[in-house]
C-alpha cells in the first residue's frame, strides 16, 4: 500500500509515460521517462515497487522483457488507480479531484487537471 499522498501522483505518472510512449519497457526506462517528464521526482526502487501493482491489477502486462500499457487510459478508471494506492483522506487537489471523479469515471476526465497528452 502506498501511504504517502505521492503514491497517487507517481502511480498517474507512470500510466501518463505509458500511454505517451506506448512500448514495452523495462522498469528503468520508466524511471527514466517519469523523470524526463521533471513533474515528479520519484526513485528507481519506488517505481519498481508501483509497476507490478499495476501490473496485478491489470491495468500493465506484465512479461520478462518489461511492461506495456493493455489498454487506453479511456478505458482505466480512477476508482482502479485510488485502489492501488490505497491511501489516507488528502488534501492534496489531486487527490480530491479524484476521489470526487471515481465512480465510474476514466482517467481521460481528469486530463484537464492532469496532463495526459
Amino acid at each position: 500500500m502506498f501511504k504517502e499522498t505521492r503514491g497517487l501522483e507517481y502511480t498517474l505518472e507512470i500510466l501518463r509515460a505509458f500511454h505517451k510512449n506506448q512500448d514495452k519497457h523495462d522498469s528503468k526506462r520508466i524511471y527514466e521517462l517519469i523523470v524526463q517528464g521533471g513533474r515528479v521526482n520519484a526513485s528507481l526502487t519506488y517505481v519498481q515497487k508501483i509497476l507490478p501493482r499495476l501490473a496485478k491489477a491489470g491495468l500493465l502486462l506484465s512479461s520478462e522483457s518489461g511492461y506495456e500499457l493493455p489498454r487506453g487510459i479511456d478505458d482505466i478508471m480512477v476508482s482502479q488507480v485510488l485502489d492501488i494506492c490505497d491511501m489516507p483522506e488528502s488534501t492534496s487537489p489531486l487527490y480530491k479531484l479524484c476521489d470526487q471523479l471515481k465512480a465510474a469515471v476514466s482517467l481521460t476526465a481528469i486530463n484537464e487537471f492532469y496532463d495526459f497528452s
